[in-house]
């Protein structure tokens, strides 16, 4: 048998071990996702965890620095026999990578850099978005150290023999590791199947390409698979500023891995990163939801029916029922969800040309900015849905989607780093400062809560 014939023979049989383990891995995903919800098999558990990825989609897509890491890397020492010689293959290590980067680091893998140095016509923050088509090796994935399969076709130890001419060692090519001699990808990444539409996004080589997520996998026909550890969105996205734990000693309600993990995102995507900008957004927070107990206008208030909540706010208030207030930090009328839903679709698009104005600073044309805004995006073959669903759907939509987003971005609209910046820190009475800017209608007795908030967060928030 040449080795072409042995290649063909090879790469069958780990395609049908790779399709064996994608089966496995979505089987293991249905039943991690029922046992941390505690349900039963009878349970609708798939569909569940179709619900939570599309939650998470528009916030997971890859871009320009993921950090990927293989199953079957090692950063230990191996050794390759080669006619009856061994030689030891040294792992090869980036040492751009930190592990604080990485949430739950494994010291014995090999971590990489994901890279996609075109497709900027698609890119979020100067960073390129991944398609299934970014996976050339050497270019867009590197390698990772050693392999902890041996090379078993006769091409892959024709390889090593020619790296150990008459025996040699080759110091050059140990030191290099040896996945660099090993990896064989498959043509494209793979999407997990969860019935649920990717967004595309333009790939200067490929065309219109379906994105990629941190539920992608890449098989290598060597054996293993590629994965992601972090969607590179963030290069801090693992700091944790706000813990569980403190949220808690606060006497937070309604604390979630979800909602902590969301917050702390919010925290680094608009800057509120130093301890006073930290107690200051989160006294406010604490007030404007009871902490956390209510995301909606009105929800502190029994009502004898939802029609009689729904009539309350529309023949009481000038903002109606649809855009009344939503979210950690309570956004209310019809043109803040308007400008949130255009500054979001701006962000995740990452199209220049669409205009956004803070509504802190501009009257007029909300609406017909957030119409061009979903005209161009649609253009482009983005699917916006989840964005346009902030303006149709209103406070209860963004309550439950955005509302550490859109508590970030009303931080941010109003300014409030640079006042808090300036205020005196640990000084109970400054935080007034900053509840009349969050709500500059709010009575005294809420000035007062404010001020009791922030002074229970300097306990804690150190």
């Amino acid at each position: 048998m040449d080795f072409k014939t042995d290649r063909v023979f090879m790469d069958m049989a780990q395609g049908v071990k790779n399709a064996v383990t994608k089966v496995r891995l979505k089987s293991q995903l249905v039943e991690d996702t029922a046992e941390r919800y505690g349900l039963s098999i009878n349970d609708n558990v798939e569909e569940l965890m179709r619900e939570c990825y599309k939650k998470e989609l528009s916030k997971e897509y890859l871009v320009h620095g993921a950090i990927l890491t293989c199953t079957n890397c090692t950063n230990k020492d191996v050794t390759v026999c080669v006619d009856g010689k061994n030689f030891v293959y040294h792992a090869k290590k980036n040492s751009d990578i930190r592990a604080e980067y990485i949430n739950e680091y494994d010291e014995q893998k090999v971590y990489g850099k994901l890279e996609v140095e075109e497709n900027f016509d698609a890119s979020v923050e100067g960073r390129a978005y991944a398609t299934t088509q970014d996976c050339v090796v050497n270019k867009n994935i590197p390698y990772f150290g050693n392999c902890l399969s041996n090379p078993y076709s006769i091409e892959e130890k024709l390889v090593f023999r020619n790296n150990h001419l008459e025996g040699k060692e080759n110091k050059s090519a140990c030191a290099e590791g040896s996945c660099k001699y090993l990896m064989k990808l498959n043509e494209g990444w793979e999407n997990y199947d969860i019935d649920v539409d990717f967004f595309s996004f333009v790939d200067d080589e490929c065309g219109r390409v379906s994105g990629i997520t941190m539920t992608s996998m890449l098989f290598c026909r060597h054996g293993g698979f590629i994965y992601p550890v972090t969607s590179g969105q963030r290069i801090e996205e693992i700091v944790q500023y706000v813990t569980a734990e403190q949220l808690n000693d606060l006497q937070w309600v309604n604390v979630t891995p979800w909602m902590v993990a969301e917050l702390n995102r919010v925290l680094c995507k608009y800057d509120i990163t130093t301890t006073e900008r930290i107690r200051h957004f989160l006294a406010q927070c604490m007030k404007e939801t009871n902490k956390g107990s209510w995301l909606r206008e009105g929800e502190y208030k029994q009502w004898n029916s939802q029609q009689e909540y729904e009539d309350y706010f529309n023949n009481n208030t000038k903002y109606k029922y649809l855009y009344r207030g939503a979210g950690y930090i309570q956004m209310t009328w019809d043109y803040s969800y308007l400008a949130f839903a255009t500054y979001m679709i701006k962000q995740e698009s990452g199209i220049s040309e669409i205009v956004w104005k803070s509504p802190a600073n501009e009257a007029e044309g909300f609406e017909e900015r957030y119409k061009i805004a979903v005209e161009k995006a649609e253009a482009a073959g983005m699917n916006v849905d989840s964005f346009k669903k902030i303006v149709s759907e209103g406070a209860d939509y963004v309550a439950e989607e955005f509302a550490w987003e859109a508590a970030g971005y009303d931080w941010y609209v109003k300014g409030l780093n640079s006042i808090v910046d300036g205020l005196v820190p640990g000084k109970k009475g400054e935080a007034d400062a900053v509840t009349s800017v969050v709500n500059r209608y709010t009575p005294q007795d809420s000035y007062a809560d404010r001020r009791d908030y922030y002074e229970e967060t300097i306990e804690v928030i150190k």
